[in-house]
Order: structure tokens, then C-alpha cells, then sequence
């Protein structure tokens, strides 16, 4: 299978991601509040902490690192939870893909 393909097929559970996600205001409220919330309160606890520059760089470099993954996460889970509700589950295992363009679809 040629590059090509692997770059559909990811772009098939992308594509399936953004419809269920615009669709959902909660969801994509979650994705985008629970970052902001993290960065601002662990960066208050670096200036509460007077830590230096590097530090705080170092320790918001890996709350953005953490955030991003989070969302991954999130995001996955919802597309086989989805896929669980709408009884449609089989359908994704089922098809000629696998499991590396299920999870990098959605992230």
C-alpha cells in the first residue's frame, strides 16, 4: 500500500471526527476549556512559586505537551464511543485499515 492510501485513510477518520465534533458544542467546549484551564493555573503556580524563566518554560512546554495528548485521548475516545452508540462499532474494525490510522486520524 502506497503512501497515498495511509494519508486517505487517516483522512477519512479526520474528516469523521470534525463532523461529530462541530456537531457537539459540549465536546468541543471540553477540548478547547480544560487546556486553557491547566496552563493558566499550573503558570499562577509558577509565579507563585517564583521559579525562573527556564523553569516556568520548561514546566508550560509540558503542560502544552500534556494538553495536546489529553485531547488526543479525549478525542479517540469519543470516536469509539460514538461508534459504540450509533452500533456501528463492527464497521471500524472491520474495515481495511489499521490501528495506526485510528488513532492518528483523531489526533
Amino acid at each position: 500500500m502506497n503512501a497515498s492510501n495511509h494519508l486517505i485513510q487517516i483522512w477519512a477518520f479526520v474528516y469523521k471526527n470534525w463532523i461529530i465534533t462541530k456537531r457537539s458544542f459540549f465536546t468541543l467546549f471540553e477540548i478547547l476549556f480544560w487546556p486553557v484551564v491547566g496552563f493558566f493555573s499550573v503558570g499562577l503556580l509558577t509565579v507563585f512559586l517564583e521559579l525562573d524563566l527556564n523553569t516556568r518554560a520548561f514546566i508550560l512546554t509540558g503542560i502544552i505537551s500534556m494538553s495536546v495528548m489529553q485531547v488526543c485521548q479525549i478525542d479517540v475516545a469519543y470516536s469509539l464511543l460514538y461508534d459504540v452508540w450509533a452500533k456501528s462499532l463492527k464497521h471500524t474494525f472491520i474495515a481495511p485499515i489499521h490501528f495506526v490510522h485510528l488513532l492518528s486520524g483523531p489526533g
